[in-house]
């Protein structure tokens, strides 16, 4: 066991990364450049938890994150996040939990526990959503399941800004967990915890076919646009209006109130195509 940076990570061999501090550009690194990193002495700050192998291809655990203002509610939710895994009859053993240090919790569920031959799948962020959707407890944070470049990952044991740690943690810690041995356990790096190995679950293999044959019916939909949404398309080809980028950059304050104007947001940003 190690307590030093993440080299317990399972990387996938193919396809590509991102890394980034968090305030900075993100640059694109392949599986073999960023274990080298995570086993060095500088690791990256956040890599993506996928990797990206074709346009809308993805492969990589199945990623939870627990996202509380409040770290009594948050391993409240943690916990319950753990008894819908359980009650799937997912190993959590086999799992990689960690307390992030902040007021939360992130889990790692390996795809051979779900996907009897792992490897890219067209569409995966949106398959994960879909089965998060289909567990959700409160707290359970679903804008993780991001497609383009994927979502930022905060790598364990490095030092946050607020002095406390991403640490590794397990199943058992978490029922047992209170804010002060959260507070306690994060104060530090610790080792990785040996996991045992991944084997098929049935029922988060069943949850998964069943999501993944939701977002594929959903994708093949032809999707028929109005009179007033074809015009904007062919106006701004997929960019945003000069008026829009007027509010948006508080040239222009809007006389109606934050529901209407977001509602607008999001009719226009359906219509031109926006993510």
């Amino acid at each position: 066991m190690t307590t030093h940076f993440d080299n317990d990570i399972g990387l996938c061999d193919s396809g590509t990364y991102s890394i980034g501090s968090g305030k900075d550009a993100w640059q694109d690194v392949t599986p073999a450049e960023l274990r080298e990193m995570l086993e060095g002495t500088s690791p990256p700050v956040f890599r993506t938890i996928l990797s990206r192998t074709g346009e809308d291809a993805y492969q990589g655990p199945f990623h939870i994150d627990v996202d509380a203002g409040d770290i009594e509610e948050a391993i409240e939710a943690m916990r319950k996040v753990l008894d819908k895994l359980e009650a799937l009859g997912l190993d959590l053993n086999a799992v990689r939990l960690f307390a992030t240090g902040g007021k939360g919790f992130h889990a790692e569920v390996p795809e051979a526990c779900f996907m009897p031959v792992p490897g890219p799948v067209e569409g995966l962020p949106r398959i994960y959503r879909e089965m998060a959707y289909a567990e959700y407890v409160d707290c359970w944070d679903l804008r993780v399941y991001s497609g383009g470049r994927g979502r930022l990952w905060r790598v364990p044991n490095i030092k946050r800004e607020n002095g406390a740690h991403k640490v590794p943690v397990t199943a058992s810690e978490i029922r047992s967990m209170t804010p002060e041995t959260y507070a306690q356990l994060c104060s530090e790096p610790r080792p990785f915890p040996a996991l045992a190995a991944p084997v098929l679950c049935p029922g988060l293999a069943a949850l998964f076919v069943e999501a993944r044959n939701k977002v594929a019916s959903k994708a093949s939909r032809v999707r028929k646009w109005s009179a007033a949404e074809m015009e904007l398309r062919q106006r701004f080809s997929g960019n945003c209006p000069p008026s829009l980028q007027a509010v948006m950059g508080g040239q222009v304050q809007s006389p109606v109130g934050f529901n209407e104007l977001a509602l607008q947001v999001c009719l226009l940003a359906h219509a031109l195509g926006w993510d």
